[in-house]
């Protein structure tokens, strides 16, 4: 063996020893890198679990951190800036719950926004912690009817839209509800009234602004999976109504009570007013 082919299997193995080092060093890293993102995921699963019970329990200010705790240790991890967003709202801290939304829609692909927006309007009833930024919203629109943004309009989700028609509608409680005085059922019959009114209100207010529009005075107009027909003796609208949610409602009877109440109702038309159509 020369001299030339000494060096070059020593350099060979010198290559070798240094580079068996290096990834045993390298692995060395990967493993406590891995015990450190067990360690915070055990982290933000247990904060998680604390901030769901404290929500199911209606305690939104006192789930707040730790939702707060458990975004810190997965920020990757969009549903905790959703839980997050909810006891923010929930304890009334609406501008928060708007930022903590955008955070975690920012991490997610198309479907998963898809479905945030599904949950966000499943979560924007009374009793439920998205209900008071829905409020926040409404109580910003102007009294009277006409086109908004959907109260889910948060930054990075649907900013700017304008797609929603809303209106003020008044009802009663029913009679039986009343005779009983139950509250919750005074309060619920209360709105629900005030919501079919309503939405019949959105229609035939827009199948007369269209009909304007169009320079007539009778026809039938067409919005989306609903129409109504506008004559000289009447209106009469048919078909499903999807989109219609209910926002700030307030009790008009005596002291306030829901034996009579005045509630926002908001529908959703996919293409704003472009998509009211004339036939």
């Amino acid at each position: 063996m020369n001299i030339r082919t000494s060096t070059v299997i020593a350099c060979s193995l010198l290559a070798a020893a240094l580079f068996a080092e290096g990834v045993d060093s390298g692995l060395k890293k990967l493993a406590e890198a891995q015990k450190s993102a067990l360690a915070q995921k055990e982290r933000a699963a247990k904060s998680a679990e604390l901030g769901a019970a404290l929500l199911a329990n209606r305690k939104y200010a006192e789930a707040v951190p730790h939702y707060l705790d458990a975004a810190l240790a997965s920020p990757a991890d969009a549903e905790l800036y959703y839980g997050l967003a909810r006891a923010l709202s929930g304890s009334g801290k609406y501008e928060e719950a708007k930022k903590a939304l955008a955070l975690g829609h920012d991490l997610l692909d198309d479907a998963g926004k898809a479905r945030w927006k599904e949950r966000f309007a499943a979560d924007s009833w009374p009793e439920k912690p998205f209900y008071g930024l829905v409020s926040a919203y409404t109580k910003q629109i102007l009294q009277g009817n006409g086109w908004g943004a959907m109260p889910d309009d948060v930054p990075g989700i649907t900013a700017g839209a304008r797609d929603t028609f809303y209106t003020t509608s008044r009802a009663r409680a029913a009679q039986q509800a009343v005779d009983k005085k139950q509250e919750a059922m005074i309060q619920a019959t209360c709105r629900k009234a005030s919501k079919d009114l309503g939405s019949t209100a959105i229609l035939q207010s827009l199948s007369r602004s269209a009909l304007k529009a169009a320079q007539k005075t009778t026809g039938r107009v067409v919005i989306g999976n609903a129409s109504c027909t506008i004559e000289a003796s009447g209106e009469s609208c048919s078909g499903m109504l999807r989109g219609v949610v209910m926002g700030e409602c307030t009790g008009r009877g005596p002291a306030g009570s829901y034996s009579e109440c005045e509630c926002t109702v908001l529908m959703r038309v996919p293409g704003g007013q472009a998509a009211v159509k004339v036939e």
